[in-house]
């Protein structure tokens, strides 16, 4: 059987609130805090409440229509119950939930093996180059000379003069 999320809130909410309280306690638990902004410090009019109680279908624990006394008494319940549900410590956050699972660890990763090897002139050529008996790769022939260390020198300062004028410095 499927419930409707209605029911199932009106059955969780039968649930949670427990037997042991009246219907008018539960509402004016939920109606609380307008109803302290609304009196604003005020005595309350308990006899023209209770008319209005009766009116919206609410009754004391004995199933009656409340009388100024018993509406008096719940009232005095439900300010006593949110000032301790008000002065207890809020339950701790539950903790993190760990990004990886219990127990994993890391791949062990085996070193590669080499691939490849230096050529006479410091280049390095594939493993079926000439010293492995292959074909040597064509010579790049549009790649630039390396920079002498002066131009590598003015290059960074350049460079270094570019970013102290974007972050102002």
């Amino acid at each position: 059987m499927k419930l409707s999320k209605r029911q199932l809130r009106t059955y969780l909410l039968t649930v949670s609130r427990g037997a042991d309280r009246s219907p008018l306690f539960w509402w004016m638990v939920e109606h609380y805090a307008e109803t302290e902004r609304a009196a604003q410090g005020r005595r309350m009019p308990w006899v023209a409440l209770c008319a209005q109680f009766a009116a919206f279908g609410l009754v004391d624990g004995h199933g009656n229509p409340p009388s100024p006394e018993a509406a008096r008494r719940t009232w005095r319940l439900v300010r006593a119950e949110m000032a301790k549900a008000q002065a207890a410590p809020a339950p701790p956050a539950p903790p993190p939930r760990p990004r990886v699972p219990p127990g994993w660890q890391p791949p062990i990763v085996s070193p590669t093996p080499v691939t490849s090897q230096r050529a006479a002139g410091g280049d390095w050529l594939p493993r079926d180059g000439p010293a492995a008996g292959g074909r040597a790769a064509a010579p790049d022939r549009g790649k630039s000379p390396e920079p002498s260390d002066d131009e590598v020198d003015r290059r960074l300062e350049g460079l270094r003069h570019t970013f102290a004028k974007r972050s102002g410095h």
